[in-house]
């Protein structure tokens, strides 16, 4: 495990939460399990198949993140990146806004990345002879 591996843990952990949501979405998309109540709701219940598949696909992509992120961390936060890509334009046409888990999933990138660079410099940094 690299040197700063508290940043890709909690990158792990952001993301494992934010996948979470696509994971559960086949359930009410077929059964429509979560009732019509709120705009929100009904808005995403009327989108067609291509928003709600790629918020699917979310969910697979946040369990590789977070499994590279923990066992490869360069590979996972190149994941991590991938799934901020997908998650966020998908949550924002799905949900109609910006939410609070498109910054987590932005969030996490940095955190990742700032694991990535921190391990970097700790592998090339000088060391005395």
């Amino acid at each position: 495990m690299p040197r700063r591996a508290g940043a890709f843990l909690a990158a792990a952990w952001v993301v494992g939460f934010l996948a979470i949501g696509p994971l559960l979405f086949p359930v009410d998309w077929m059964f429509h399990v979560v009732p019509d109540t709120y705009p929100v709701i009904q808005r995403m219940h009327g989108l067609g198949v291509l928003p709600k598949s790629l918020w699917v696909l979310c969910g697979p992509v946040g369990v590789a993140t977070v499994i590279l992120l923990l066992r490869r961390p360069l590979v996972g936060f190149l994941a991590c990146v991938l799934f901020a890509a997908i998650y966020v334009p998908t949550a924002i046409v799905l949900w109609g806004q910006f939410s609070l888990g498109s910054w987590a999933a932005i969030g996490a990138v940095f955190i990742a990345g700032f694991g990535v660079a921190a391990s970097w410099r700790a592998n090339n940094s000088f060391k005395p002879t």
